[in-house]
């Protein structure tokens, strides 16, 4: 059923190499309208197109503890090491890209943006740069528009009752 689920909508010749695909029984079940039984929304191959692209060009595929969908049809990744590295990701079938970077409780950031906004995916290469070093690498997309700002979400610490961590 899978397979067939798989092959059903993602259209042929689309497939996701490598990456996503290896981990798709994390992911496969929400393909389809109301997987939760909750009127969640399918994740569009798109999406799935996109975060592969995101994870191949400033990511790794080391580390990731969790591949989740979210109800909106957007797709999560979690990646941790056990040192201290901690790196969220999501991206939504609107093209937009919401990050934390959570390294060593030092360096902590949170925004959202659209996935081709320059800055967040400066964000995006720093927050991988322990793992993958990035030296001499460019960005890939094509920019089209004036970028939206990114949106510095606030931050709760239990020694700072809310904080914001500018861009």
């Amino acid at each position: 059923m899978t397979n067939l689920l798989y092959k059903i909508f993602v259209p042929r010749n689309e497939y996701l190499p490598g990456g996503l695909l290896n981990r798709r029984e994390e992911y496969d079940f929400a393909l389809v309208d109301d997987w939760d039984g909750n009127n969640a929304k399918a994740i569009a191959p798109s999406t799935l197109r996109s975060m592969q692209s995101i994870i191949s060009e400033f990511g790794t595929w080391d580390h990731i503890v969790e591949i989740s969908p979210g109800r909106d049809g957007s797709i999560s990744a979690t990646w941790e090491d056990g040192n201290g590295h901690y790196v969220y990701l999501s991206i939504g079938d609107d093209k937009t890209l919401h990050l934390y970077n959570g390294d060593n409780g030092q360096k902590k950031w949170e925004g959202v943006s659209l996935v081709t906004d320059r800055r967040i995916l400066a964000r995006l290469q720093e927050a991988f740069s322990y793992w993958r070093p990035l030296a001499g690498r460019s960005f890939s997309y094509t920019f089209t528009s004036q970028p939206r700002p990114v949106i510095p979400l606030p931050i709760r610490t239990k020694s700072q009752p809310s904080i914001a961590i500018p861009a």
